[in-house]
């Protein structure tokens, strides 16, 4: 071995051993360390309606949490940022609108020495358009008292909102609130009387109530502005329940050739002729149902259909035959 090759051999055996101990020094530090990790700056939070935004930076290294709950309720929830930095931020989401919520944060160094922020507390902004959204939840949910509530705080903020109005009137007419749906439902069609989902409450708030005469009004406007018409927010009301309204409207009102024609639209073969007797016979799946009239069979092929599309209002489970 020449002397050049000695010396760099020397060399990197003493870097070697220099790497070594300043390992074995930070192993020794990181083992020994039992310092807290210092705040260097306080939570700061950035907030909307339903989500809050908590920043802050610690000295060193950490794994953050954040606790917070909502005074009066006893559940603490926990949102965390896990991966090792200075520099934190954690998201807080599905939070409630118009809310004081408390809230404290955990920031943990790599020994496990941890630093808690005293309580501090921010309270989410009103989104008004929650209102709006979470009472369509509510009547998704079948919770139409409350669906009335989140409308009416909803129209507090845009009492002549055209959608507002229509929600209200549907919450009211399936809380049986009748009367006052109609209101809703009139005051929303003096803002667009063409406007489909309020006419097709105000047609079954009226039925309900049994102003039929007031009902075909709304009714056949519906069905000339939208003839396959579907509520969206409850599919179960559709063109056919309005056509089935009217039809039975009309029977009822000695009409039976307008009865005739809608039954028809509903069930092209249903093959009722009121100059053939023998037509008028109905088979419900069960038995032949054989009629002296003609009015006779219609009035009970109405009824047959509003007991499968009416109330629960949904498709038809059987299908009728009539005979021609």
């Amino acid at each position: 071995m020449t002397i050049t090759q000695k010396i760099i051999l020397t060399i990197s055996l003493a870097f070697v051993t220099l790497s070594l101990i300043n390992c074995a020094k930070e192993v020794i530090k990181v083992i020994d360390d039992r310092d807290s990790p210092v705040i260097l700056t306080e939570p700061d939070v950035e907030i909307a309606a339903n989500r809050a935004m908590i920043f802050w930076t610690t000295d060193e290294p950490c794994s953050v949490s954040v606790k917070y709950f909502v005074i009066g309720n006893a559940d603490t929830l926990t949102a965390s940022g896990r991966e090792y930095r200075q520099n934190h931020q954690v998201l807080l989401s599905n939070l409630l609108p118009n809310t004081i919520y408390r809230f404290f944060t955990l920031s943990y160094d790599v020994s496990g020495n941890f630093t808690k922020t005293k309580l501090d507390s921010f309270t989410t902004t009103l989104d008004t358009t929650y209102f709006y959204s979470h009472g369509w939840d509510l009547y998704a949910a079948g919770d139409y008292t409350d669906a009335c509530e989140a409308f009416q705080q909803y129209l507090t903020y845009y009492p002549n909102d055209l959608a507002g109005l229509t929600a209200l009137g549907w919450s009211q007419l399936q809380d049986s609130l009748i009367d006052s749906s109609i209101i809703s439902f009139n005051s929303a069609l003096n803002l667009d009387i063409n406007y489909p989902d309020a006419l097709a409450g105000l047609t079954v708030a009226l039925y309900h109530n049994f102003h039929l005469y007031a009902m075909e009004i709304p009714a056949v406007r519906l069905l000339a502005t939208d003839s396959l018409y579907v509520f969206s927010h409850d599919e179960r009301y559709d063109h056919r329940v309005i056509r089935l309204m009217l039809a039975d409207f009309y029977n009822m009102d000695g009409r039976f050739e307008n009865t005739q024609q809608i039954i028809d639209l509903l069930y092209p073969a249903n093959g009722l002729n009121p100059d053939d007797a023998n037509t008028w016979k109905i088979d419900d799946g069960e038995e032949i149902l054989t009629f002296d009239t003609y009015e006779s069979a219609l009035t009970s092929l109405i009824e047959y259909l509003k007991g499968i599309w009416w109330e629960p209002v949904g498709l038809p489970k059987v299908t009728i035959t009539c005979f021609s």
